[in-house]
């Protein structure tokens, strides 16, 4: 059972360790409070040894790619849903991260690896 929706904070997290509730925990950095909160979730998250995925919403191409930047460092990441730019008309940056065949591959280029659009 993975908790989704359910954990967007540690307080969040706590309780789901405590009610024994999920087997896993979906983190989404738009929903969490960023970087360094999901970064507070997910390592205590290892520390009870509960297997972590990073889920997005509806968000543009360079918060999916800050966010696989993110699962890509932490070794307790076990899947990552990070699409949610393709539902936009306009990604608003050139570069970030693929999405092929269901998968998500980092970019190539330094740093975060995309550049925003003039146009966005």
């Amino acid at each position: 059972v993975m908790a989704d929706e359910a954990v967007f904070s540690l307080a969040d997290l706590s309780y789901v360790i405590y009610e024994e509730a999920a087997d896993f925990v979906n983190i989404k950095l738009m929903k969490c409070g960023g970087i360094t909160d999901a970064l507070k979730i997910v390592k205590t998250a290892q520390v009870f040894r509960m297997p972590t995925m990073m889920g997005c919403m509806v968000e543009t191409k360079l918060a999916n790619t800050a966010a696989l930047h993110v699962a890509l460092a932490q070794p307790n990441f076990a899947y990552s849903d990070l699409d949610g730019f393709s539902s936009l008309k306009e990604p608003g940056v050139s570069g970030g991260l693929s999405f092929i065949k269901g998968l998500n591959y980092p970019p190539k280029e330094g740093g975060i690896g995309s550049t925003p659009l003039s146009s966005f």
